[in-house]
């Protein structure tokens, strides 16, 4: 199994596929992980929420 890996900037949606955030993510809406997927969010990983109030 492979695994999608990103940094991200302005991220929102749904995630599909097994995925690895690295970085920074810039969440700016939600996010559904879909059944079965994997997210892995590495160590260090900086999960930032925009826009939300």
């Amino acid at each position: 199994m492979g695994f999608l890996v990103v940094a991200l900037f302005g991220f929102h949606g749904v995630i599909s596929q097994d995925t690895v955030w690295t970085d920074t993510a810039y969440l700016t809406g939600d996010v559904l992980v879909e059944e079965g997927v994997t997210l892995r969010i590495d160590p260090g990983t900086v999960v930032l929420l925009c826009g939300f109030v």
